[in-house]
């Protein structure tokens, strides 16, 4: 676990450290292609299906984000050289008990979000809910967390371009679209770049700790050749 350097910056800068709001673009920008593609599709919006996805879209970038610093800090994962931003609980600024507690009550706040998507696009937003908050459980906790497997890409391609692009279309319109299909899966490789490139910042870190991510398996060569690849 990494020391306890930094001076504790207050309590709602160590809640933002944890929930990391500057990463929630990537979450809201699969909807607003979503929307862009639906408006053009039937000339409206419904304005407040769109604020209900988008909210529930940055609840679950958030308890993502929430569940790796705490898992990160459970593993015993801030070791060595890793390069990326600092983690709430490894500094000590949060406790793990702490952070779990909030994501359990961002996740009731997302289900009950879900519960009135479920109004206007039936019981197919429980399940995808359900799924997405397991798997941003599943991404550091749990025996084998994803991030520790060369999964991790696979998930962020399905959960933040086809479920979230096509989500969002079809709560709007109550289909989904060749042309919306094209746009997630772009939305998907874009969003899959962004883990890409941060594990590539980790590869030596990362193989330190047992860490077998995608760039660990492909070694750094080829991940800078499927990195330039998801850009094209």
């Amino acid at each position: 676990m990494q020391q306890n350097t930094s001076q504790y910056p207050g309590a709602f800068k160590a809640w933002m450290t944890a929930a990391r709001p500057k990463t929630w673009g990537v979450a809201l920008a699969p909807v607003f292609i979503g929307l862009s593609c639906a408006l053009m599709d039937t000339g409206r919006i419904d304005p407040l299906v769109a604020a209900a996805t988008a909210l529930l879209s940055v609840l679950m970038q958030a308890i993502t984000n929430m569940e790796n610093d705490a898992g990160y800090t459970k593993k015993k994962a801030e070791t060595g050289n890793r390069k990326g931003l600092p983690r709430a609980t490894s500094f000590g600024w949060l406790t793990v008990r702490q952070v779990e507690l909030a994501i359990r009550l961002l996740a009731v706040i997302a289900l009950l979000d879900t519960a009135y998507l479920i109004s206007v696009g039936g019981w197919i937003m429980a399940l995808i809910t359900i799924c997405s908050i397991a798997c941003a459980y599943c991404y550091m906790g749990g025996p084998k967390p994803l991030a520790y497997t060369p999964l991790s890409e696979l998930c962020v391609f399905v959960f933040f371009g086809l479920t979230a692009v096509c989500g969002t279309y079809y709560l709007q319109t109550g289909t989904v679209s060749a042309a919306c299909m094209v746009l997630a899966s772009a939305m998907g490789m874009i969003a899959t770049a962004v883990l890409v490139v941060n594990n590539y910042r980790d590869i030596e870190h990362d193989a330190s700790i047992g860490r077998r991510t995608l760039a660990v398996v492909m070694g750094a060569k080829c991940t800078e050749t499927l990195y330039g690849t998801l850009l094209l």
